[in-house]
């Protein structure tokens, strides 16, 4: 479920296992609350299409008073922030796929290093400004940035120079992994 701030253009996505209100309300909810820690701003304006006209949603609203409109009966177009969104982040999940030769189990960690790194893309939109810097009103660090896919080593814990799982002092200290994207929160 993508998420676009249209006066930044900073996008949040969120992988649902399923599209019932519960899922979508906690994916807004979580959204809504970082997004009102890192900006400083409430949210009080939403445009969502027809399949977020329910009873909960409305409840939702209501409560945290946000305005909720919803876009004309197959007319996606009217929401082109959100569906270009979800276009050019598709075509940066094939391109990561492809060039990392990870399988398409991936798809949902390619998605997220793809919107993690558009925030800190200058954006067209927005000529000069990077779409986090603009919501948040702090610079941002990509000194952190790494290659999708690229091969990586993850320390194993020691205690006294053993192996917490066993083992001796001269058993490999990491294990090669691969790069899949950045956990959230700041210090990454």
């Amino acid at each position: 479920m993508p998420v676009v701030d249209g006066g930044s253009s900073y996008k949040y996505g969120a992988y649902l296992s399923n599209k019932s209100n519960s899922s979508t309300i906690a994916a807004f909810e979580a959204f809504r609350v970082e997004a009102e820690s890192l900006s400083g701003y409430k949210v009080h304006r939403i445009c969502t299409d027809r399949v977020y006209d329910t009873s909960a949603w409305g409840d939702y609203c209501l409560c945290h008073g946000i305005v909720h409109e919803f876009t004309a009966p197959y007319s996606s177009a009217q929401n082109g922030l959100a569906e270009r969104a979800i276009r050019t982040t598709m075509d940066v999940v094939h391109t990561l796929l492809r060039d990392s030769g990870l399988s398409h189990s991936f798809w949902a960690e390619a998605a997220s290093y793809s919107v993690h790194t558009r925030n800190l893309i200058p954006s067209r939109r927005h000529l000069g400004k990077i779409p986090l810097e603009s919501f948040t009103g702090k610079r941002q660090d990509v000194s952190h940035l790494r290659v999708f896919g690229a091969k990586c080593w993850a320390k194993v814990p020691t205690v006294h120079g053993a192996q917490v799982t066993g083992g001796s002092k001269l058993d490999p200290r990491a294990v090669e992994c691969r790069l899949l994207g950045y956990a959230g929160g700041h210090g990454n």
